[in-house]
């Protein structure tokens, strides 16, 4: 638990401590090769690659990746796509270590995140700390394929005004190859680049998110879908086929009420009932509304169905939390507009992070398998 403690805390002060420093640069965009965002990079890639057996699906992407250095093919691989499995036996096959590997996968993935809020550089240390407080740290060292295509998804949302059509098809198909799931990404492409403006009502929005929620309390929309004869075919299509069993469509059916649930709930109604008072942010992402649209869809979605299984497909819709929670501080905290009293909903929200950061990272890392080890740690022969 020290260790764990020692390690997370480093990355959260250094990732916010750096985004801060920059962004105070008041620069017009984030430069990849200031000392500042190369800082945010390396902890990340470091901490994220020198890790061993943290997160879920770590033994099955480090078994695949053992097997592919001393037989040139393995079990995992057909259930994994060409494109990652290209990457993997690439790394294998030349003798790499696996950390490089996993700390391959990890650059990837922070240099995404930043890619995304690259022109909107003043959003930096909050969107961070969003990133790595409101549990997409921990499906980051859990999912590796389907985080990668989420976080090019990310980028995509937060540009697709500027981006012809062609170019988002095109890079969808290539993460078709890293993860099946980014089929939904083209799925998205209307709602994210027509506005939205007339169809959000604040009010009415946040009604039927507490009402989502207190449903999925008691039933899972997930489960009756499963019922149409269409359901085998999507499962097979998205790369969920394994999960169909029994006991693995109800997982997380019986939802329970906890303080963590409470406080998700309550920072999803901050951000829906604030909408008509940082909309005018578009300034910083053009297609606010529609962003806003896609995240409210996907958090009540999350509500009604509280299985894994329709869980990780319904991440390309809340990867959305990220931009509209750090407009939401942003604007509590960085308008003078608001009252001294109304700054407690900014503080709020970042405390509740905090506290969901280490609670699922330190006091119950069981949970996601997050209690930090460093692969030479091990005491097995993957070292060797």
């Amino acid at each position: 638990m020290a260790q764990s403690f020692i390690i997370y805390t480093l990355l959260l002060s250094i990732l916010i401590f750096c985004g801060w420093a920059y962004q105070s640069k008041k620069s017009i965009e984030i430069d990849f090769l200031n000392p500042f965002i190369v800082t945010i990079i390396l902890s990340y890639t470091f901490i994220c690659g020198m890790r061993f057996d943290v997160g879920v699906d770590y033994p099955i992407y480090l078994e695949t990746f053992i097997d592919l250095r001393n037989y040139g093919i393995s079990f995992f691989e057909l259930s994994q796509e060409p494109g990652w499995i290209w990457i993997m036996k690439t790394f294998a096959t030349n003798g790499f270590h696996y950390s490089l590997f996993f700390s391959l996968v990890a650059f990837i993935q922070i240099t995404l995140i930043l890619y995304a809020i690259k022109k909107h550089p003043q959003l930096l240390a909050c969107f961070l700390f969003v990133f790595l407080c409101n549990n997409w740290f921990c499906h980051y060292q859990n999912v590796l394929r389907q985080t990668i295509t989420i976080s090019v998804f990310l980028v995509l949302a937060l540009r697709v005004c500027q981006m012809k059509f062609i170019w988002y098809l095109l890079i969808c198909i290539g993460c078709f190859f890293i993860h099946r799931t980014a089929i939904i990404m083209l799925l998205l492409y209307p709602f994210l680049r027509f506005p939205m403006q007339k169809f959000i009502s604040p009010i009415v929005f946040t009604a039927i998110f507490i009402v989502c929620s207190i449903l999925g309390l008691k039933y899972d929309i997930f489960i009756m879908l499963t019922k149409l004869p269409i359901f085998g075919e999507l499962l097979v299509a998205a790369d969920y086929a394994s999960y169909a069993t029994g006991d693995k469509l109800e997982t997380g059916l019986q939802q329970s009420v906890g303080l963590g649930y409470v406080l998700k709930i309550v920072i999803n109604v901050i951000a829906i009932l604030s909408y008509n008072k940082y909309k005018s942010w578009d300034r910083y992402i053009p297609n606010l509304s529609s962003i806003f649209f896609v995240y409210f869809i996907g958090t009540c979605i999350n509500a009604l169905s509280p299985t894994s299984l329709l869980t990780r497909p319904n991440w390309y819709l809340l990867i959305l939390q990220i931009p509209i929670f750090t407009i939401t501080i942003k604007y509590y905290l960085h308008t003078t507009k608001c009252l001294a009293a109304k700054q407690i909903y900014a503080y709020f929200m970042i405390v509740a992070m905090i506290l969901s950061f280490y609670t699922s990272t330190v006091i119950k890392p069981e949970g996601s398998n997050m209690e930090y080890h460093f692969w030479w740690e091990d005491n097995k022969s993957y070292n060797l």
